[in-house]
């Protein structure tokens, strides 16, 4: 399903709405596989699969206007996705996605950490555990932290129209 306002997130990829007044250009774009996809009035008119740094879209209006979309990477290490839409050149908004670290590295986590381990190894000394009950315990660790972590979130800003820029 379309959203009505432009939206970011891991799962569903970036959304990118935008009206100009006679259409309403709806562009996704996948964070996992490249696929890309443009709408103009929930109707599919392209759709591309990208892995470059830059991808163009070109389609046209039933009105006989030219649009293209711009799909360029800014950084594949930290995610930064600049989307341009333009109508007959001349640019009419620039959508800048970008990630935001969540805050994995708490002084509240990592005293849980300390005293899990602290419990833990005075356990294991008590108890005389075998060794591979260690690996357990990482792996508790690890699987504890995967699941209650900040995985941050994917900010859209909006640029609004650019009448001289092509």
């Amino acid at each position: 399903m379309i959203p009505n306002r432009s939206e970011a997130s891991f799962k569903n990829g970036n959304w990118f709405i935008h009206n100009d007044g006679i259409n309403i250009i709806q562009i996704w774009g996948s964070n996992f596989n490249g696929k890309e996809k443009i709408y103009l009035n929930n109707e599919l008119v392209s759709e591309q699969r990208s892995l470059k740094m830059q991808n163009s879209h070109n389609f046209k209006a039933n009105n006989g206007q030219n649009y293209e979309v711009t799909f360029k990477t800014k950084s594949r290490l930290w995610g930064g996705l600049e989307c341009t839409i333009k109508k007959e050149g001349t640019v009419l908004k620039v959508f800048n996605a970008r990630y935001i670290v969540g805050k994995n590295y708490t002084l509240k986590r990592l005293l849980i950490l300390i005293t899990a381990s602290a419990v833990f190894g005075f356990t294991m000394a008590t108890y005389k555990l075998p060794d591979f009950t260690f690996i357990i315990f990482l792996l508790l660790v690890l699987i504890v932290h995967i699941k209650t972590r900040d995985n941050g979130e994917i900010i859209i800003e909006e640029e609004e129209q650019f009448p001289n820029k092509t």
